[in-house]
């Protein structure tokens, strides 16, 4: 949010809407990876619907060729989300290693 309100009242809406990008895309990325990955571990494991793989497969790649464009022509918003995976990676293995949350 704090990010969003600095991009808009500074009059990047364009690196905004790129960082946005970078973002979802990444989560659909790792989404549809994980459910590749699950599907191959756990192929017992009963779903609503199971698409023949090429689908999965086809968007994967165009999902990693739009973050990957999205980072090579955007490096500052790239650098930003990737800082911020940092973040919350060392945050969550802080968090883990704690035992808070467990029961």
């Amino acid at each position: 949010m704090i990010l969003s309100t600095l991009y808009i009242l500074f009059g990047n809406f364009r690196a905004l809407l790129t960082f946005n990008g970078l973002g979802e895309y990444t989560f659909f990325f790792l989404a549809v990876l994980g459910n590749i990955i699950l599907r191959y571990r756990e192929p017992d494991l009963a779903r609503p619907y199971k698409p023949i793989i090429l689908f999965p497969l086809i968007f994967l790649f165009i999902a990693a060729f739009i973050v990957l464009r999205g980072a090579i022509f955007a490096p500052g918003p790239a650098g930003t989300l990737i800082a911020l995976w940092i973040i919350g990676v060392a945050f969550h293995v802080v968090r883990k290693r704690s035992g808070y949350g467990e029961p």
